[in-house]
């Protein structure tokens, strides 16, 4: 089978579909895409709200709970709290329908999906994870809060997609065990760091960038098995000792200095065009031991997958967003420890599932949302197994005529305005182009100012002079004046990890290691490298597909050129 180019329904750019694409196409049995994959990604995007959280009143229990679905939202969404959704007390088999071939079939999982409850906020707490209320798709793990996207961590805050580790604060893409970090950036294997970033197996590092197998470094680029390293720069265990303890890390002022002086030291330190490790046929960024992977980002341990982002240990999947331990999985969001997901939102250890919101543990599932262990279901009516197969067959019939046999829910049609949602922080369009597209819009996402109890001039300087009534202290972020608290595991962490307390709010802390990443999308550049020595004579030949725009002001390198600036 050959290459072919075809034409996306949504941009109108051309796109090319791989023979091993209609491989994997023909093998979960859907026909190829109508859209190019930038248009895929927005659509199924546009159906995950991962850090807007709202106060809302439980529609079963009545309690006050913090929920993903705004209450002022004009699709009205029946949320339960999650003690009441895993409960007993209801039974969503009471929402059934029966399948009416005259109409849409995607039209009619919506109509179920605005009737039936959700989960409110989509964690296990209480279920597989304890202590973990205040945290949005996150699993398996133990006193956790305002941690997103995320499973099997303990005493984690203020951090998203995570893989695993214990006792981290303001960590961004963890691919494997860490513990004790502040501040980290794509790390894997290390402990008790601050402030580093694309580091592995590190020890007792602060200020580091690319560092490997290294302890006791500060301030410093791309080493690789270091210790007492300064800028780079070889010292005494004394002259190290003496260096970092002049900058009083536990301080404001330090912490910043530091901070602006990394940022300076790095300004001339190339960077490598992606973040492959150990990868093997993959092309992407932020990968650790995958194979033939492509056109993926933070997806590591996984393999024969594309276009999956910010999970781990995909397998043969297309077109996934945050998922674990997945195999067989297209247009999906989330579909964890999951085998055969189509089109699934929010839907973990599943067997079989296509067009499904909140099911868990189920075995043979159409168009369904909200169950827990349910098999042989359609729109949330249960059917003998025969019957079950006999009209899922008559459904993928219709819906292949019609064109919507492999298709994501459409954005317009998704629970959360556009402006809440992971698709808006890519393609950041303004409120009447959205409403123009069909899509929705949320006027007032939650957003808390002018409710501050403590001035930033007024927050003790160092880490040691910080009380533990501190917690009951609302502040103002410097950089968007939305109002912020330190929670008390939080509180306990900084003074474990000896790091004053921040000055902007979660979301602004957020945004900074966001935009260390990159971009999200790939663009064509060419080696910015023109030393002499590198195996070239003037500038590199050499060109490649990188997440990093002419934005990225530090020049991008390709491996070999990369690799030669290592030390």
């Amino acid at each position: 089978m050959n290459s072919e180019t075809r034409n996306c329904q949504n941009c109108k750019q051309d796109f090319v579909i791989e023979p091993d694409d209609f491989g994997f196409y023909e093998k979960i049995g859907v026909p190829a895409p109508k859209l190019c994959p930038l248009c895929r990604r927005m659509r199924r995007l546009s159906w995950r709200n991962d850090y807007n959280l709202y106060p809302r009143e439980c529609d079963l229990c009545k309690k006050k709970f913090i929920s993903i679905y705004s209450p002022s939202h004009k699709i009205k969404i029946r949320a339960y709290c999650p003690k009441c959704f895993w409960g007993d007390n209801w039974d969503p088999y009471e929402c059934g329908a029966e399948y009416d071939p005259s109409r849409s079939f995607i039209d009619q999982f919506i109509s179920l999906f605005q009737t039936t409850p959700a989960l409110g906020i989509v964690n296990d707490n209480d279920i597989g994870s304890v202590n973990c209320l205040y945290t949005q798709d996150v699993a398996f793990s133990k006193n956790c809060a305002m941690t997103f996207v995320a499973w099997r961590l303990e005493n984690v805050f203020c951090s998203s997609y995570l893989a695993a580790g214990k006792y981290l604060c303001d960590c961004l893409g963890v691919h494997s065990e860490c513990e004790y970090i502040y501040d980290g950036l794509m790390i894997e294997q290390d402990s008790r760091c601050k402030s580093v970033y694309w580091v592995s197996s590190c020890v007792d590092c602060n200020f580091c960038y690319d560092c490997r197998g290294c302890s006791d470094c500060f301030m410093c680029a791309g080493l690789r098995n270091k210790r007492f390293y300064f800028k780079n720069q070889q010292l005494t265990q004394e002259e190290f000792k003496k260096t970092l303890d002049s900058y009083n890390l536990r301080a404001r002022s330090g912490y910043s200095r530091a901070k602006e002086e990394f940022k300076m030291f790095l300004r001339d330190i190339p960077r490598k065009y992606a973040e492959l490790r150990n990868c093997s046929n993959c092309s992407g960024t932020d990968m650790i031991r995958s194979k033939n992977t492509h056109s993926a980002n933070f997806a590591s341990l996984s393999e024969d997958s594309k276009y999956v982002h910010n999970g781990i240990t995909f397998k043969q999947s297309y077109d996934c967003a945050g998922a674990g331990e997945t195999e067989l999985a297209y247009e999906s969001i989330t579909p964890d420890q999951s085998y055969l997901s189509m089109a699934t939102v929010y839907s973990w250890k599943n067997n079989n599932a296509s067009y499904c919101s909140d099911c868990h543990s189920c075995s043979n599932v159409l168009g369904c949302v909200g169950l827990k262990k349910g098999e042989y279901s359609i729109l949330n009516k249960k059917y003998p197994k025969g019957e079950y197969f006999n009209l899922r067959e008559k459904i993928i019939a219709d819906m292949k005529r019609r064109g919507e046999w492999g298709e994501f829910f459409p954005i317009s049609s998704s629970p959360f305005g556009f402006n809440e949602t992971r698709a808006f922080d890519q393609w950041p369009i303004g409120r009447e182009d959205a409403l123009s597209r069909g899509y929705n819009w949320l006027d007032n996402i939650q957003q808390t100012r002018g409710k501050q109890t403590l001035s930033q001039e007024k927050v003790p300087d160092s880490i040691d002079d910080v009380p533990d009534t501190f917690i009951n202290e609302i502040l103002a972020c410097l950089s968007c004046g939305r109002n912020y608290n330190v929670l008390p595991g939080e509180l306990a962490l900084y003074k474990q990890l000896h790091v004053p307390i921040p000055d902007r709010c979660f979301f602004c802390r957020q945004s900074e290691r966001e935009e260390m990443r990159g971009g999200f999308d790939f663009m064509h550049r060419r080696c910015d490298c023109a030393k002499s020595g590198h195996n070239h004579d003037k500038r590199c030949p050499n060109e490649f597909e990188t997440f990093f725009t002419e934005k990225e002001r530090r020049p991008i390198y390709c491996e070999s050129c990369y690799n030669s600036e290592i030390v």
